[in-house]
């Protein structure tokens, strides 16, 4: 089986050891001067340690420990304890592993303890385990584990079955970091059987540099089929992110090694829920790799159309290289609302790249599905930055119906033209013929017109047919509340058609409200004519409950009764009912008009019926209702829906 990183790095620590650590004072200091490469480095001699050397059976003084690891380089440190170490005896190697607990460099560290427990192990294992659970307690996590990891590899090479029932008296992170070195010991000759003692290992997300390790095991693992994997998996109580990290792990090695192998591999799982997650990883790496060979694999699935998610992450990424080929593949091989919602994420993602294509790719989306296409207006906005003549002929040309907002699509294409020249695009006004799409283009350079020369556009729209002034005024007024508010409700003040005033009550309101809903509610407070308002306040207080829900309210309720209030009730109920269902019918029950009551309080309180039986009939029967409203009700609780 194939060495992960991780693994290639122990080999190679555990050749150096083998080599006395000359080779790991080499990687650490450079080659003296004057030696050549291969030039053996000078073997330290033991005076280094002391005057005269223990002999073979012999004690092994601890002063000379304390020397050996307090002299010269890291070669020469590893050489000299390495020389002791085949001279302690059991009753001296704890001595020589205090010595090494106490080192600051972490990295000698650890390769000074696994040599001084290859020893240990090879003396009396259980021994040195009883040293771990004795002294774990005063250590770092990072030597813990570094001891816990040496210790149970060693061990578990040299004697398996003892090394593993000695795992059953240990807890928590001890425990794991043991299984996981026995797992890891084992998982050459008998992967499945690593497998399922990784898996004991209790792994969870929080866990990953752990869990890392066991996908390390289960990629390496040859041999165990889909459904053995399946059930192995779905046994092991692992999270779904813990399992899903792992399919990514196995897939990645079975592309890099065979992308149609590993096609076929993630197919032969049963069932949709099991055959999607093993096949999205697999066309995850492919995709990037070669988008086209994606493409290619994935057709060969049966009803491959339906993996909706993976259609759409391939032609993702054939997108990046070819916006063109991606959304003619999606246009041709889907159908409905998969065809729609494909297109939309293509046309969004690929708006940057090409944009003139991208407006074909919305154009297709919103004409092809019954949902509307709120991503059609930054798309023409886009193309109309990188080509505006080109936008506006696409837009001209587009055919009545389909999903398409034309007058957020047209405002879009209108404020770049204005953006370019507002001469220019008021001249193509005139040029535009009469239709939806003209109210739109018109809003669109309207806005600009009234954000940079405000004057000059309320000129202009007293010039303006009836018909299209609305339209022209809505922009108008938008674009000067940017940059003056006041001065744009002043001007509202003094249109003298009603219709007109109120439209552009509308607007004023609306975009007043985004930035200053308490300076919009005093001014909409001093129009006249309540019942002709009654949209601007509910719009008011949408935008107003957004930024500040408790204001919002307070002015509710100061608002007097009549058919603004009870819009703007209407529209709080709709932003609290989701929350807080009681308070949504406190405000329903406070709505003059009987009609708007009686058609809304049975519903919201059903709604809260739903939520909190109990607490929905004993509020209800103390609110107040109608003896409608309560039967309405009832009917709804009775029949399980309005």
């Amino acid at each position: 089986m194939k060495l992960t990183i991780q693994r290639i790095r122990l080999v190679l620590l555990l050749a150096l050891m083998g080599a006395f650590g000359f080779g790991v004072g080499l990687l650490r200091h450079p080659i003296r001067k004057g030696s050549a490469v291969g030039d053996p480095v000078e073997r330290p001699q033991l005076s280094l340690l002391s005057s005269s050397s223990p002999k073979q059976g012999e004690r092994v003084p601890a002063k000379d420990i304390e020397d050996a690891l307090g002299r010269g380089t890291d070669s020469e440190r590893l050489w000299c304890l390495t020389e002791l170490l085949g001279r302690v005896e059991l009753g001296e190697i704890g001595e020589v592993v205090d010595a090494l607990t106490a080192l600051e460099d972490a990295t000698f560290q650890a390769i000074a303890l696994r040599a001084a427990l290859a020893r240990w192990v090879e003396l009396d294992g259980a021994g040195c385990l009883r040293y771990l659970v004795e002294n774990q307690g005063a250590w770092t996590a990072q030597l813990t584990q570094t001891f816990t990891q040496s210790l149970f590899a060693l061990w578990a090479k040299s004697d398996l079955e003892r090394s593993r029932a000695a795992v059953e008296a240990l807890s928590g992170d001890v425990k794991r970091d043991a299984l996981l070195a026995i797992a890891d010991t084992m998982s050459a000759s008998a992967p499945k059987e690593s497998l399922m003692l990784g898996l004991e290992a209790e792994l969870t997300e929080a866990s990953l540099e752990q869990a890392g390790k066991l996908w390390d095991l289960l990629a390496a693992s040859e041999g165990l089929t889909a459904a053995e994997l399946r059930g192995t998996l779905n046994a092991s109580g692992l999270t779904d992110g813990v399992i899903g990290r792992i399919f990514t792990s196995i897939a990645n090695q079975k592309v890099d090694e065979d992308p149609a192998g590993a096609v076929q591999w993630a197919a032969a799982f049963e069932g949709p829920a099991m055959k999607a997650f093993a096949l999205e990883p697999v066309f995850a790496r492919i995709s990037k790799a070669s988008p086209d060979q994606a493409v290619t694999l994935l057709e060969t699935l049966p009803n491959w159309q339906g993996h909706l998610s993976i259609v759409r992450q391939v032609a993702r990424e054939v997108l990046k290289k070819d916006p063109r080929k991606a959304s003619e593949w999606v246009n041709s091989s889907q159908a409905g609302i998969h065809r729609f919602l494909l297109l939309r994420d293509l046309a969004s993602d690929g708006i940057q790249k090409d944009p003139r294509h991208v407006a074909k790719v919305a154009e297709w989306a919103a004409y092809t599905s019954d949902v509307r296409y709120m991503h059609f207006a930054p798309v023409a906005g886009r193309f109309a930055e990188v080509d505006p003549e080109g936008a506006l002929a696409w837009f001209q040309n587009l055919e009545p119906g389909g999903q398409v907002d034309f007058a957020a699509a047209g405002a879009a294409i209108g404020s770049r033209w204005a953006e370019e020249g507002i001469d220019q695009a008021l001249a193509k006004i005139e040029e535009f013929p009469t239709s939806p799409k003209l109210n739109g283009f018109t809003t669109g350079v309207a806005e600009v017109l009234g954000r940079d020369a405000p004057e000059k556009g309320w000129q202009w729209v007293a010039t303006l047919p009836e018909d299209l002034a609305p339209a022209a005024l809505e922009g108008l007024v938008r674009g000067q509340v940017q940059s003056d508010p006041e001065a744009a409700a002043a001007q509202v003040d003094q249109i003298e058609s009603r219709a007109l005033q109120v439209k552009a009550i509308e607007a004023l309101t609306e975009a007043w409200a985004q930035d200053d809903p308490e300076s919009a509610a005093i001014w909409l407070l001093g129009q006249d004519g309540a019942e002709d308002t009654k949209r601007a306040t509910e719009t008011l207080l949408t935008e107003w409950s957004y930024v500040d829900p408790l204001a919002a309210s307070a002015w509710l309720r100061e608002l007097p009764a009549g058919a603004a209030r009870d819009g703007a009730v209407v529209a709080m109920t709709k932003r609290v009912k989701a929350a807080d269902p009681q308070l949504s019918l406190e405000w329903a029950v406070s709505i003059s008009d009987a009609k708007t009551r009686e058609a809304l309080v049975p519903r919201l309180a059903y709604h809260w019926y739903r939520l909190n039986p109990t607490e929905a009939l004993d509020g209800a029967m103390g609110m107040g209702l109608t003896e409608i409203e309560l039967q309405k009700m009832m009917d709804f609780i009775e029949k399980g829906s309005w």
